[in-house]
């Protein structure tokens, strides 16, 4: 992995796919754009890679144009984060960041993590992000200063499961269980009986069926 990695970093639709996939893995990045006269035509991720390679298809000499993806959405370098958070929640792993309609970044939910990590340090809010496999560790990272613990159990897409009653009774009584429902929904599984304080669900996954069902916050 390089020490400084670019704002962007895109293949050709004349690229091999050997070399795109040697790209990815020097940077240590599971997507790319693909560009051509400074205009994105198209896009190329590790998953898509994989199921070329399982298909059998010679890397070594097939071009990125003949197998790459629809174009990543763009947004302008002088939108807000709200758009950003918008587009990203919306289904798309990542956003080709333009000025003056060129593209100059590529920008993924995990830049928006780490910019809210930076910003909220300011005012010395932490963050610590954990192996959720173990209910123990989380549990270990616990410190005199820990103010909520947010969690998801089953985990989306990898299903893995957090044992929400051991968090539940080895935190203090000043410290937030959050549990991220939204896999599973209240049909299968009720957190709030094991102890945790808050539960969220996103309404329109799982238990909305997908977009078919809207929420109202107010009569207007």
């Amino acid at each position: 992995m390089k020490e400084e990695m670019p704002l962007l970093i895109s293949a050709e639709p004349t690229t091999t796919l050997g070399e795109a996939l040697h790209l990815m893995h020097e940077y240590n990045i599971t997507q790319i754009s693909v560009i051509t006269h400074r205009k994105s035509v198209g896009s190329l991720n590790n998953s898509s890679l994989m199921t070329i390679m399982h298909d059998g298809i010679d890397f070594a000499n097939q071009q990125v144009h003949a197998v790459m993806s629809k174009p990543l959405p763009e947004i302008d370098i002088h939108s807000d984060h709200a758009e950003a958070y918008r587009i990203l929640l919306s289904g798309n792993s990542a956003i080709v960041v333009c000025e003056n309609d060129l593209p100059v970044a590529l920008l993924t939910r995990i830049d928006l993590i780490d910019f809210w990590v930076k910003r909220y340090a300011k005012y010395g809010i932490r963050f610590h992000f954990l192996d959720t496999h173990s209910a123990e560790e989380i549990v270990r990272a616990i410190t005199e200063r820990t103010r909520m613990i947010w969690i998801e159990s089953p985990t989306n897409p990898l299903l893995n499961i957090v044992d929400i009653g051991l968090l539940a009774k080895k935190k203090t009584s000043n410290i937030w269980l959050v549990v991220d429902n939204t896999f599973a929904t209240p049909f299968f599984q009720r957190p709030l009986t094991l102890g945790p304080d808050i539960i969220v669900h996103s309404t329109t996954k799982y238990l909305g069926g997908h977009s078919g069902l809207l929420s109202l916050l107010n009569d207007s």
